[in-house]
């Protein structure tokens, strides 16, 4: 009897957590997301000297905790606005499907699951509607492999 009452009471406490929790829309990330980068990009900028003066960490941290606070994780992954993942390798982010084998400059194959396509996206040409939404957990993948998106810097 003494473990049902602690099974109910571990189920009861989950289900109190999950409910308190509050995800989220794609659209409500998006904006938090964007906001994260643009904090993100100007730091970059500023480390190699396109902008001069010293950088600001603490907006960047705040829109990184908006960010992780909204369960904004939950949409990666997620492609919107008509836009859909190609490429022979599921490397590009196009409003079109594309056997393109091109390596992008500036993209860790590997970490783009970890990003959203859509026409928010930031890694596309002139031409294209659609490009990769880079989150914090892609930025993070990346740069646990050594690459730095310098491409950022011209954003």
């Amino acid at each position: 009897m003494g473990v049902m009452r602690h099974i109910i009471c571990v189920a009861l406490l989950l289900a109190v957590f999950t409910i308190g929790a509050k995800s989220a829309s794609l659209q409500e990330c998006l904006q938090l997301i964007k906001t994260y980068n643009n904090y993100w990009a100007e730091g970059l900028r500023r480390a190699y000297g396109r902008v001069p003066g010293p950088y600001d960490t603490s907006k960047a941290t705040a829109a990184l905790e908006a960010v992780k606070n909204a369960n904004c994780a939950q949409h990666n992954g997620a492609v919107y606005g008509g836009c859909v993942i190609t490429g022979c390798r599921q490397q590009i982010c196009s409003d079109k499907p594309s056997s393109d084998c091109t390596r992008r400059r500036g993209v860790k194959e590997e970490c783009l699951k970890l990003s959203i396509c859509g026409p928010d996206g930031v890694m596309k040409t002139q031409f294209q509607r659609c490009g990769w939404v880079f989150t914090p957990e892609y930025l993070n993948c990346v740069y646990k492999r050594g690459l730095l998106l310098l491409s950022l810097i011209h954003i």
